[in-house]
């Protein structure tokens, strides 16, 4: 009994210094093994994060219409769409047609064809109309009603590319928990972000920020902020925006 109870005593007294051991590497260690991250490394990953899940590839391709003198008031057309748009396949919800910074929601696509309303107001010059297309559109479409217009002569110009901001995608944003937006983002789950929109030169913000929590008075916050464009999507302009994170 008493050899017994002596490898008890040792046994007790191995698992102390083993307790003490470990906290005394916590203590000493413990800082080290903790995750350090520098501002310009929050600011990169956060600003790169919030590009990947709120920007988008906005393609603008220019309608030329040349219609004969004699033609006036409204009527439909027809454009043949370019091949990488029939790739994808494109949906008419994706697609904008812009004249003089107005839309025509009268548009659908029938085959490899974009037909739509124009009212083609001065007949005498040649008129250039907007055809504008990103998936993350869903733009309201209209029946195309009006009489096909013959002859006329209608050609699609060469493309240009932008890669922006999107309305649409940072309106899903906003419903997204915090955890899941810095998941999305790559942003360490440990840190804090913020984000604020505004039109250039105004103090008043131009969407709802995306502010899930507050830096506290201790916090070291560091901003980042950026000028880009959108397309705004309720009338096909390319408009100016400044957007500014804040990390922590």
């Amino acid at each position: 009994m008493e050899k017994k109870g002596l490898l008890q005593i040792d046994w007790i007294v191995s698992f102390g210094i083993f307790v003490v051991l470990l906290l005394l590497i916590f203590i000493l260690f413990g800082p080290a093994l903790t995750q350090e991250y520098s501002d310009d490394y929050l600011k990169s990953i956060a600003q790169k994060g919030f590009k990947d899940v709120s920007y988008h590839t906005v393609y603008r391709y220019p309608i030329f219409i040349d219609t004969p003198s004699e033609i006036n008031g409204l009527a439909k057309y027809e454009v043949k769409l370019p091949q990488e748009l029939l790739d994808i396949p494109v949906d008419v919800k994706n697609l904008m047609v812009l004249d003089n910074q107005t839309l025509i929601f009268e548009r659908d696509i029938v085959g490899d064809m974009l037909k739509f309303e124009y009212v083609d107001k001065d007949p005498a010059f040649v008129n250039k109309l907007l055809l504008i297309y990103s998936g993350d559109f869903d733009i309201l479409s209209l029946a195309v009603t009006a009489d096909l217009l013959d002859p006329y002569k209608i050609t699609l110009g060469v493309r240009d590319e932008h890669y922006v901001f999107s309305e649409s995608r940072f309106a899903d944003i906003l419903t997204w928990d915090y955890d899941i937006f810095k998941e999305e983002l790559k942003y360490p789950l440990s840190k804090d972000v913020a984000v604020y929109i505004y039109e250039p030169g105004e103090s008043e913000l131009r969407y709802d920020a995306y502010v899930k929590k507050e830096p506290m008075e201790n916090d070291q916050v560091f901003v980042i902020r950026w000028f880009d464009n959108f397309i705004n999507e309720t009338t096909g302009r390319m408009q100016p925006i400044l957007i500014n994170m804040r990390v922590w």
